[in-house]
């Protein structure tokens, strides 16, 4: 076998590897005609082998990509193999191929060969395309789902595009945002803004420093603060593209920030008025209680007895207010009482109304009927209702405020049963039908956000107080027309209510052994003299561990009281729930009454479920003593 030579071997590998390739190879002439082509060109472009001979190379490349590789086949060399490029070529059918292509040059003795090594990438790119698509389908829809106004500028300030939220935000018209006329958009935004000379001396200096990254807050006229944040955009390349702008409505987050860092500076307001009105609920009950007795032990024709009569009246106001203080300082669950409604919502009606251009118009029922509820909390629903009406009609005027009694079947919100139908109505500028959907939720407001005159809390206040006492509250509004309340509120199962005055009737005779505690001294010998004058034996201790003992030891000598009276609170001691505790560990069928001054703890509300069985409150009248320890003991 003859031996072959080397150029054989290497023409012979050169043509075996070229038809084994799965790569395009194209060999063209210094003229760029195509002299060569393998068995991958004809199976990628359809192109049989004969047919691409002599046809330009550059005739099988989309237009557009013959930039990108015509520089690099004119430079080609010996020393100089262009890198990698990214085209289209054409098929016979019409279509185009992405492919990479890498030049070579082959030298020779008589010409010189350019070759080109083309590789199928139509599947990458296809892959690449979907990523695309689906990474601009994504920003779309963020862009259009966020709670953010975005806008973005390129690198001379021009809008390229803002979504939805941003043209609400700052009322910008479709038609004005179709034009992306930046003047118009602009001006637009500068009249919404309280200081909108700052806002633009802040924009001219991020114009100036590109780089640089910017947080603030901007102040509305209507009211509104935005957070606006922007940064710049690069490429991969690190090239300044422009700036994106994002703006947050953070007036509702401002607004409870406010209204936390006031409840905070209101809780210690709050513990000294719940104090005062405790100490002061302690004073009055020494003072009414004494005023009592004394009218037992002066005859009625004295005149001292009438003097003594008006003193009770005052000391059952003061009562009132500091009922006030305590619904200030606690609120919650009401404690609820039977009360007659229709003096409670003259008595603030008048306070609320004082000094202004306002009046009221009343048509009470009178058999109203009296209402089961707490007084000092439908008192503060009064008070909202009607400072209300008064700033919706600023040039003064007249609320009608009405009442009657109705018999409810019964919905998804109210049991049926027995109510008193409260209206008030004012005729001030009305509520807008898309806003009185929102009139009862916390922080919404239709007055001027920020001003002294909303917070968006009372009627969410008013609302949540109506119902805890199992009643409801509609509104009905037009706007220029004036709104109406009304209110359902329970009617009390006892439809007669006593007056609140001073009886000059003694109570009721009673006898049986009672046991006291209170911290304060002026309390127990008010009681002591009070159950001594009914007919009962008294024991009287300062503490929880006083009454422990001698509940204890009197259990033990075989003479059990008959019932306590246990205050709530004993600073720096057991108080009384923590007594009564013990006292039923000791005695379960023990008869545990439970005295305060604080009306609004939950104790008072429910005291069964803290193991008592009434509840005495303080400032107490003798017949509310007696009242209670008949009611309760069985001697």
């Amino acid at each position: 076998m003859p031996k072959k030579t080397a150029p054989f071997i290497a023409d012979t590998l050169l043509k075996a590897f070229t038809a084994a390739s799965s790569d395009i190879i194209h060999l063209n002439d210094v003229q760029g005609n195509i002299i060569y082509s393998n068995q991958a060109s004809e199976d990628l472009l359809g192109f049989g082998q004969d047919e691409l001979l002599d046809t330009p190379a550059t005739s099988l490349i989309h237009p557009d990509d013959l930039d990108v590789i015509g520089t690099d086949m004119q430079n080609i060399s010996e020393k100089y193999a262009p890198p990698a490029r990214e085209i289209r070529i054409r098929t016979k059918g019409g279509e185009y191929l992405d492919v990479e292509v890498r030049g070579f040059l082959v030298p020779s003795e008589e010409n010189t060969i350019i070759g080109a090594i083309i590789r199928d990438i139509s599947q990458r790119k296809a892959l690449e395309r979907q990523r695309i698509q689906f990474t601009n389908t994504v920003l779309k829809i963020q862009l259009e789902t966020t709670l953010d106004g975005i806008l973005v500028v390129d690198a001379d300030n021009k809008i390229l595009l803002q979504n939805e939220v941003f043209l609400k935000m700052w009322e910008i018209k479709p038609d004005v945002a179709a034009l992306q006329d930046d003047k118009q958009q602009i001006q637009t935004v500068l009249e919404h803004l309280k200081d909108p000379q700052a806002f633009l001396a802040r924009a001219h200096h991020l114009s100036e420093h590109p780089e640089e990254k910017s947080l603030e807050l901007l102040d509305l006229k209507d009211g509104r603060i935005f957070e606006r944040y922007s940064a710049p955009l690069h490429t991969d390349n690190n090239d300044y593209l422009g700036r994106i702008w994002y703006f947050r409505d953070i007036t509702k987050a401002k607004l409870q920030e406010q209204e936390m860092l006031r409840m905070k500076k209101l809780e210690s307001v709050g513990i000294l008025a719940g104090g005062i009105a405790h100490d002061f609920n302690n004073l009055l009950a020494a003072i009414l209680g004494n005023i009592d007795l004394s009218t037992i032990y002066i005859a009625k024709e004295n005149k001292a007895t009438l003097l003594l009569k008006e003193a009770s009246k005052a000391c059952l106001r003061a009562q009132s207010l500091t009922q006030q203080l305590l619904t200030f300082s606690k609120g919650g669950t009401p404690v609820k009482q039977t009360a007659q409604v229709d003096g409670i919502i003259q008595d603030c009606c008048h306070f609320s109304l004082r000094g202004s251009n306002v009046d009221c118009c009343f048509a009470m029922a009178d058999d109203l009927w009296p209402a089961n509820c707490d007084e000092g909390q439908i008192s503060q629903v009064i008070q909202n209702l009607i400072i209300n009406a008064r700033h919706a009609m600023p040039e003064g005027g007249f609320i009608d405020i009405s009442s009657k009694n109705i018999t409810h079947p019964g919905n998804s919100k109210l049991q049926a049963g027995d109510y008193l139908s409260i209206t008030i109505r004012d005729h001030g500028h009305g509520i807008s039908k898309p806003d009185i959907a929102n009139i009862f939720d916390p922080y919404f407001t239709t007055k001027a956000m920020g001003s002294n005159k909303g917070t968006g809390l009372g009627l969410a206040i008013v609302h949540s107080i109506i119902s805890k006492h199992g009643g409801s509250i509609e509104v009905q509004s037009e706007k220029g027309h004036g709104a109406t309340f009304t209110i359902l509120l329970p009617a009390s199962t006892d439809k007669e209510i006593a007056n609140q005055t001073l009886s000059s009737a003694p109570p009721t005779s009673g006898k049986g052994k009672i046991l006291v505690m209170d911290d304060e001294q002026m309390i127990l010998d008010l009681c002591q003299r009070i159950l001594k004058f009914i007919g009962y034996e008294v024991t009287t201790v300062q503490n929880g561990a006083q009454a422990i003992d001698c509940y204890q030891q009197a259990m033990a000598d075989g003479l059990p009281f008959h019932a306590a009276i246990l205050d709530v609170t004993i600073p720096g001691g057991m108080g009384g729930e923590e007594t009564a505790k013990a006292i039923l560990e000791l005695d379960p069928k023990a008869t545990l009454i439970v005295a305060s001054g604080y009306t609004t703890s939950a104790l008072i509300a429910q005291p069964r479920q803290y193991g008592f069985c009434d509840v005495l409150i303080k400032p107490f009248q003798m017949k509310d003593i007696g009242d209670v320890l008949e009611k309760n003991i069985n001697c």
